[in-house]
């Protein structure tokens, strides 16, 4: 109504009521838009080479070179052989997060470790992969030497499908960030003689065949996890302990072991076939009762507390019926007595050498006196117990457990 007398033109719009017309626009050329009623139309720059000299809209042409950068514009183009620029020599990296505190260079693996506390983990930082003190270089191998044996805790090679862990390591044990799980290229692991426990070769998408030494004692949780090409592996009678997960339970692996044996009760469990080999059972001697170092001989009596101390949990498990049955026969044999009151406790060494170890057999004797009737007593009692036998594997000569009676005074 109040335009009816006539519109107040502003330019393209009326200023009383809105309306507008194609004509009188206020153009923002560079945008092609009009600012005052929103008509659009192509924009148009006012180029000075690759840059607009009315808003600074940058083109990728026409630039002005002066070096590796566009005196107009700014825009930077180097000329990269690797990472270094052959016009400028400045460096120009492509890096990636690799661990918490380490960034590498895709295009030449540089590594730039930021500031951080080493958190070690396996003779290694978790967070940049530094060696603790220690660890030494062996070829491609970090080995750690320690109180509990010698460790392999770290792995570096290129481009080797079989790798030969050396002799004289005991323990596969590995950080995440020197791991095998790095190496795709590797196809078959070769166990040294030496090696007792196995970890940390899990992941690795490619292994196919893993050379398991005589004389393995545990294949530790998760050791061989992740391994889809593994469809085999030989796991000898020596292996006692083997952790959850160990192996993947999946089509097409299959375990070969002695019958009877740690492997062949854990393939059971997690049903994965078996081929079995004869197994060897352990064969009980009665060997004449020798004066050791800590025992008190003494003639037969009333039977107070049978301890067996075994090589490792899973052979007293194993045999605890016959082991059991075997000592209470021999004493009563032998004219000695049973009470409603008599024990029979099993313990066990996860090594084997301890069993020849006096000071070990003590201080094992110890543990289970002092949980049964108190640490005060545990040590007086320790020293009278009396040495009765063995039972050893059928070569005759490997120590698999010994025998104690502690009798009645």
């Amino acid at each position: 109504m109040s335009c009816l007398l006539g519109h107040k033109w502003n330019g393209c719009k009326c200023d009383k009521c809105g309306a507008t017309r194609d004509e009188g626009h206020d153009w923002d050329l560079c945008r092609g838009v009009c600012v005052r009623c929103g008509k659009t139309q192509p924009g148009q720059h006012q180029w000075d080479g690759c840059k607009c000299a009315r808003c600074g809209a940058r083109r990728d042409e026409q630039h002005a070179w002066e070096g590796c950068t566009c005196t107009r514009c700014g825009t930077q183009r180097h000329q990269l052989d690797g990472c270094t620029c052959t016009r400028c020599g400045q460096e120009l990296h492509d890096f990636v997060k690799s661990g918490k505190a380490v960034r590498v260079c895709q295009r030449c693996g540089v590594k730039v470790v930021e500031p951080h506390d080493h958190r070690f983990w396996c003779g290694q930082c978790d967070h940049c992969g530094e060696y603790e003190d220690d660890v030494t270089k062996a070829g491609d191998f970090y080995i750690q030497k320690t109180d509990y044996g010698v460790t392999l805790v770290g792995y570096e090679g290129k481009d080797n499908a079989v790798v030969s862990i050396p002799e004289g390591v005991t323990r596969i044990k590995m950080g995440h960030m020197g791991d095998f799980s790095h190496h795709d290229e590797i196809t078959e692991l070769i166990l040294p003689s030496t090696l007792t426990s196995i970890d940390s070769c899990s992941w690795m998408k490619n292994l196919a065949k893993v050379d398991v030494n005589e004389g393995l004692e545990s294949i530790e949780q998760n050791a061989l996890h992740g391994c889809p090409e593994l469809k085999e592996i030989y796991i000898p009678e020596t292996v006692t302990s083997i952790g959850y997960s160990a192996l993947d339970k999946r089509d097409g692996l299959e375990i070969t072991c002695h019958e009877g044996s740690e492997a062949h009760r854990f393939a059971e469990k997690e049903g994965i076939p078996v081929k079995l080999l004869p197994g060897s059972a352990p064969t009980t001697t009665d060997e004449p009762a020798q004066q050791e170092t800590f025992t008190n001989k003494q003639p037969n009596g009333t039977v107070r507390h049978i301890v067996c101390i075994c090589y490792d949990g899973p052979l007293s498990n194993q045999w605890k019926p016959q082991i059991q049955q075997y000592i209470i026969g021999e004493e009563t044999t032998a004219g000695s007595t049973f009470t409603q009151s008599s024990r029979i406790t099993f313990e066990s060494f996860s090594d084997n050498s301890n069993l020849e170890n006096d000071d070990s057999l003590k201080m094992k004797l110890m543990q289970v006196y002092g949980g049964t009737y108190g640490f005060a007593q545990a040590e007086t009692l320790a020293l009278k117990s009396v040495y009765k036998g063995a039972m050893r594997q059928q070569d005759g000569k490997t120590v698999e457990a010994k025998f104690f009676v502690l009798y009645e005074d």
